[in-house]
């Protein structure tokens, strides 16, 4: 076997898909060009940590299951470190997650995005948290998904088809009629359509936060996170998936069945969307629910 042989190829061969991301994901985390020889305990570590604080534990434990594969087949070429396989194991311990209330997205939508990037980054959040879609689904959307004052599209997940009550935000959003300072954007065009472009996960993270913190949602917040309790000013818990979880956790404060919420999301099952998406406490109980605890005296 080629001793020469590089991991990105080596992810090639088995990840097509990911390879790139993953090995990109690992020079940022570590500083070091994503090969074996730097597949070192404390880099394993740090790469570990990064995607922790950048995706979703789902998305987590792919690609550290997916490196783990790649070092697998890998292991007679190289002599990786004594316990490395721990290292790339995490925990199932479920992290808290936070969402936006009613104000603070309100707060969101206002803000005035200073570079493209950050026009992007809020489009996409604004739609994730007003039409509930993934990413993947966001960058799709276009006018044709306009229907009789619903957004209709078919998930490239899931492949479930979504139909949901359109906000007035989310339709200028997708005519290109968004605009926070209009004199400006109008003559830039920074705004118009910038929800169809893409950026990398970090870079979307990185920006939101900032976005989040220029807009004041800095309350202390306590959160259950891998294993240990931290307080953190709220918008230092702001990620990719913050936009669908604002958006099942206020539909479900507004009153919203579960079963409704996971259709919207295009879930396949309820179990996830009450699990992994409803971020808040149970909402006001109806009064013949309260009689039951309070007739205990």
């Amino acid at each position: 076997m080629d001793e020469k042989i590089k991991l990105q190829e080596a992810f090639l061969h088995k990840y097509p898909k990911t390879a790139q991301k993953i090995c990109a994901y690992f020079e940022e985390a570590t500083g070091a060009e994503a090969d074996f020889p730097n597949l070192t305990k404390p880099n394993l570590a740090r790469f570990v940590d990064y995607l922790q604080n950048h995706l979703a534990g789902t998305s987590v434990k792919t690609y550290l299951a997916q490196l783990k594969a790649v070092m697998n087949i890998y292991s007679e070429d190289y002599d990786f470190p004594k316990g490395w396989e721990k290292v790339l194991t995490v925990k199932n311990d479920t992290s808290e997650q936070i969402y936006l209330n009613d104000d603070e997205l309100r707060r969101v939508i206002g803000y005035t995005p200073k570079t493209r990037t950050e026009a992007i980054v809020l489009q996409q959040f604004v739609l994730s948290a007003l039409v509930g879609a993934r990413h993947s689904d966001i960058i799709r959307l276009n006018t044709t998904n306009i229907r009789d004052g619903y957004i209709c599209y078919v998930s490239q997940k899931t492949h479930l088809k979504a139909t949901v009550p359109m906000a007035e935000t989310a339709r200028k959003i997708l005519m290109g009629e968004f605009r926070n300072r209009p004199v400006l954007f109008d003559e830039t065009g920074i705004e118009r359509f910038a929800y169809t472009e893409t950026v990398s996960d970090t870079t979307f993270n990185d920006v939101l936060r900032r976005i989040c913190r220029l807009c004041d949602i800095d309350e202390p917040i306590t959160l259950y996170r891998r294993g240990k309790t931290v307080t953190e000013p709220k918008w230092k818990f702001a990620s990719s998936h913050l936009g669908r979880r604002t958006a099942a956790t206020l539909l479900y404060l507004h009153g919203c069945d579960i079963y409704s919420i996971s259709r919207i999301l295009a879930h396949k099952s309820v179990e996830m969307t009450a699990a992994k998406y409803i971020m808040c406490p149970l909402r006001t109980l109806s009064d013949e629910t309260m009689a039951y605890f309070t007739q205990f005296k």
